[in-house]
């Protein structure tokens, strides 16, 4: 069939119904699947009918289908609100508590506490966001020395004398460094 030919679309209500319908939707999602059904009933092809809608012509095919399937409700968004959360509530406190006793921890231990305990995996860019926002915190970390001496017998060294300008060098040990770990926000 060519495609600007009109489509036979089952006619499972009255127009006058579908009108009524369309009026009383507030989901925009169902108002624009409706309106295409309206489209064919009005005679047009699949193809002009899903060009009024912006929507790609395999979406019309299958709005189609499910609208000869189901009617309205097969019509209707699937709104499961996505992927599940990786952790359930119980899942959550229980990493909680065991970080508590581990901290602080780096962000490797605790993908690696995810994954062989609980079986979760999160997106290199996703953990951190997951992190803050279910209470857990992270220290920056402080410059980090170099103590390879294989490192240190490449540094042209700087044999000239210089006023000191404070009671220590800066990079000299500095036992209360930070370094960077993640910590339980005990107020939550």
């Amino acid at each position: 069939m060519d495609e600007s030919e009109s489509v036979q679309i089952e006619r499972r209500i009255p127009e006058a119904e579908l009108d009524e319908r369309m009026d009383e939707t507030d989901d925009p999602e169902l108002l624009r699947r409706l309106g295409f059904i309206k489209n064919l009933y009005q005679g047009d092809s699949v193809r002009e009918a899903i060009d009024r809608e912006a929507k790609s012509r395999s979406t019309g095919y299958r709005w189609k289908q499910r609208w000869e399937d189901g009617g309205i409700e097969a019509l209707r968004p699937d709104t499961s609100g996505g992927r599940p959360p990786g952790l359930s509530a119980n899942q959550l406190q229980a990493f909680r508590e065991r970080v508590r006793e581990y901290q602080p921890c780096t962000t490797d231990q605790l993908k690696t506490i995810l994954a062989a305990e609980f079986g979760v995996e999160y997106s290199n860019q996703y953990l951190p966001v997951y992190l803050k926002r279910h209470g857990f915190n992270y220290t920056t970390p402080a410059f980090e020395a170099a103590l390879d001496t294989d490192t240190l017998s490449d540094i042209e060294w700087d044999t000239d004398e210089h006023a000191e300008p404070t009671a220590r060098h800066p990079y000299d040990d500095q036992t209360g460094r930070r370094r960077a770990r993640w910590t339980v926000d005990d107020e939550r």
